[in-house]
Parts: C-alpha cells; structure tokens; sequence
C-alpha cells in the first residue's frame, strides 16, 4: 500500500512536470518571441507597473514585488480551501515553471510568420499543459487558483473562469503606454485558444456513461460489479416479446472506466445487451459534489450557531 501511494506521488508530480514544460514552451516558442501580452499574475503586475509610471524595469510598483505579493495571497487562498497537498503541488509547480522558461529561452522560436496562428497554436498547448497540472491538483499558481477555487463550489468549469479572469486581465492593456487594440486581440486569441483546450481536457476527464445491462444472468453481473466497487440499480422488466420477468441494470461510471465492464460483463454473459450512453451531468457519492454557490463554511457556522 506504501509503494503504490508513493508511485502514485511520483507520477502525479512527473505529469506536473510535463504539464509545465508545455505551457512554458508554449510561451517561449509562440508567444514571447511575438510580443503578445502576458495574463494572469505576471499580467497583473506588468499593468500595475506601466500604469504607476514604469517601464517594466525601473519606476512604478516593481513587478516582483507585485508577482511575489499576489501570488502569497492566492497561495493562502489555496492552502486553505482545497488543502496542503495543492499548495506544495503549486509551489513546486512555480519553481518547475521558472526553471523550464529559463531552459527554453531561444531553444525554439516559431518560425510561423502569421501572429494569429502563433496565438491559437500558444495559446492551444500552454492550455493542455495546464489541464494535466490541474488533473493531479497541481497549478501554476496565480489566476489557475482562482478558477479552481471557484470550480470547488460553483458549477462552472475552470477554462469559463480563466476565460472571464484572463479577459478582464487583458482588457486593461488600454492602460499601458504604447499597447493598443492589435496587442488586445492577440492577447484575447490567445485566452480562448487557453480555456478552450483545458474545458476539452478537463471535462473529457470526468465524462460519464450510463450504462444499462440486460441480460438473464442479472443477479451474477451485479454482485460482480459491486466486487468491483461499482454501484448498481436493479430495474423489473419484461421482455414483451419473450413475455418474461427479468432485471435491467443500471450502473454510472467514469467513461475511462466504461471497457474493464463491458469486458467483464461479456465473460459472464456472452449474450447480453448493453446499451452505454454518455450522461451530460452527474452529482453525488463518487461523482461531482452539487455546487449551489453556498460555501460549505457557511453551512458549518450555520449548524453551530
């Protein structure tokens, strides 16, 4: 049990590891070298700091100590809200992104000449990279913090949140000297390429089937898949055309889960019916939690008082 949960650490911090390697590639091979608009906390500061009079070196409120500030607070936010295994996931998260920008600077410079696709392709994989952080708890810090802290108890997913956060980051580029209308589109280009792969990555992970089970050997499928930890509903049926009693089961699971049973099912039935379709939402006991916008906090002060 104790090799497979330090296996378990292990790998959980190598896909953190890949996940930033590709969002710092993203940003040094299609999106520094172009001159497009940074986001989240580095965005931030970089506003902060032309808008108070710097240059992004000297004057102004010093984009470090902006970044630095920023990125303790949301740290906190996130130790506290969802635990102290994100927060040394993030920390190491942060120094493996600083790490990996300083190790593909000038490696690879794209050699795309057209800045619109520059912003979809950097845009698409800093994306995906972010979505496998954030599939073992880890995160970059910063906006990502946000958007997980807001996914825990809102129904909304975390590209939508990134999206909106990131926009109104980008938004204020009309307050930096010398950045215009052209800087905001690229930049916005970039966002929605962003939160558009990691939606498709992150909701494609917890994609869920339904699956219903017909078959003569009912009662042997079902105590299979309890063995299995899978919960199963049974159903009276009648076949209309065999006028016989029988028993449909229903059972929901994660789509990657969806192979191991139907194999399983079709070794104690070779002639069973299975009809699997893919449920849009589902809520409940190893499932998703129903947000409903009150913070489980609130409900805790509620009960003691």
């Amino acid at each position: 049990m104790k090799q497979s949960k330090i296996l378990k650490t292990l790998f959980e911090y190598f896909v953190i590891t890949l996940g930033i390697a590709m969002y710092t590639f993203a940003w040094q091979a299609f999106m520094i070298p172009k001159g497009f608009f940074s986001g989240g906390v580095t965005g931030i500061a970089t506003v902060l700091n032309f808008a108070t009079g710097g240059d992004g070196v000297t004057g102004g409120i010093p984009i470090p100590a902006t970044y630095l500030v920023l990125n303790i607070l949301l740290l906190g936010v996130g130790f506290f809200v969802l635990g102290t295994k994100f927060g040394f996931k993030t920390i190491y998260a942060i120094i493996m992104a600083s790490i990996f920008l300083k190790v593909f600077e000038g490696v690879w410079v794209s050699p795309i000449q057209e800045d619109f696709l520059n912003a979809l392709i950097g845009g698409a994989i800093s994306g995906a990279g972010i979505a496998l952080t954030f599939l073992v708890g880890g995160s970059t810090g910063g906006t990502d913090i946000v958007a997980l802290v807001i996914r825990k108890y809102f129904n909304i997913t975390e590209g939508k949140v990134y999206l909106i956060v990131e926009l109104l980051i980008i938004s204020s580029i009309i307050l930096v000297p010398g950045k215009g209308l052209q800087e905001m589109v690229y930049g916005y280009l970039t966002i929605i390429a962003f939160s558009t792969a990691l939606d498709y990555i992150m909701v494609g992970s917890r994609s869920t089937v339904q699956i219903l089970v017909f078959s003569k050997r009912a009662d042997e499928i079902a105590d299979m898949l309890l063995g299995m930890g899978r919960g199963v509903t049974a159903v009276p049926s009648v076949g209309w055309y065999s006028k016989q009693d029988g028993k449909v089961l229903i059972v929901v699971v994660k789509k990657n889960q969806m192979p191991e049973i139907t194999r399983k099912v079709k070794e104690l039935d070779e002639h069973v019916f299975i009809s699997v379709c893919s449920a849009t939402e589902v809520f409940g006991q190893g499932f998703e939690e129903v947000k409903t916008g009150v913070k489980k906090i609130w409900k805790k002060a509620d009960k003691k008082s």
